[in-house]
């Protein structure tokens, strides 16, 4: 798990989802090896911890599931954080787009679970209430 800057839709016909991630990361590798990805929204009110576990933190060193509650799988396997996201996407990798010390994955959403209406947390937010 890692926290991107940088996701979107892409296409409505087929609902296509675009995520761009660090290639020294170590989900970089997994989404590339895999051929998948999840996609979860944070609420507002997210922890700093959870942030701090999944963006500041390398999986090449940490486990980092192993200390964290309110996770479950989706239908391709892969954990999300349900007590604390306002969505999750499943997408399985269509394209991957080289973009240097980045790749774009772009995905088709095979699946769509909803799971809080309360507001999603942007990267304004997170800088003005949680990261301060």
């Amino acid at each position: 798990g890692c926290l991107v800057n940088t996701a979107i839709q892409v296409s409505s016909k087929p609902h296509r989802i675009a995520v761009c991630v660090v290639k020294s990361n170590l989900t970089h590798d997994a989404i590339a090896q895999a051929g998948i990805f999840n996609l979860s929204g944070l609420r507002e009110d997210t922890p700093m911890e959870l942030f701090r576990n999944f963006g500041m933190r390398s999986g090449r060193k940490v486990e980092k599931f192993s200390h964290m509650t309110g996770f479950e799988r989706s239908e391709n396997g892969i954990l999300y954080p349900k007590s604390q996201a306002t969505m999750c996407l499943s997408a399985q990798v269509t394209e991957q787009v080289n973009l240097g010390d980045h790749t774009l994955f772009i995905g088709q959403i095979t699946q769509d679970i909803p799971l809080s209406t309360l507001p999603t947390c942007s990267f304004d937010y997170f800088s003005k209430n949680i990261a301060k």
